[in-house]
């Protein structure tokens, strides 16, 4: 597990930071229901709504700070303001953009091969088989 700083995050995401607080990510989450104290919570939009619809719970169980979209910043800053001195949220225009432009960056500073499993039957287990093999290896 690596740890971001919210300065290189935000670097790569060009967003606003808005709060106080721990400026590292090292345990982030998208299902506000996983979240526990000092993780940080990645809002993106689902099928019925939006995680960031769920601030307000996610920082009552600890979280450190979010990524949400701007439309959602006044709840951060109107409704959260016991939250600020050791909180943040950092705003983005779109927060799935904003996670794959994070993992593309990430990702180039690397140079072993990506190996994909496609199909409609046995992924799982050949994911499973190839992760056992290379395990072996370390």
């Amino acid at each position: 597990m690596h740890t971001l700083s919210l300065n290189y995050v935000n670097t790569i995401i060009k967003g606003t930071i808005y709060g106080g607080g721990s400026k590292n990510l090292d345990n982030i989450f998208v299902d506000s229901r996983k979240l526990i104290d000092g993780t940080v919570f990645w809002t993106i939009g689902g099928e019925r709504t939006h995680g960031a619809k769920f601030l307000k719970e996610a920082f009552g169980k600890g979280i450190i700070g979010a990524i949400i979209p701007y439309e959602y910043k006044d709840v951060y800053i109107n409704d959260l303001k016991d939250y600020h001195h050791n909180t943040w949220i950092l705003c983005v225009e779109d927060t799935l953009v904003a996670l794959h432009t994070l993992a593309e960056s990430w990702r180039r500073n690397f140079t072993i091969p990506i190996i994909g499993i496609t199909g409609t039957v046995g992924k799982t287990t050949t994911k499973n088989m190839v992760g056992a093999f290379f395990k072996e290896l370390e």
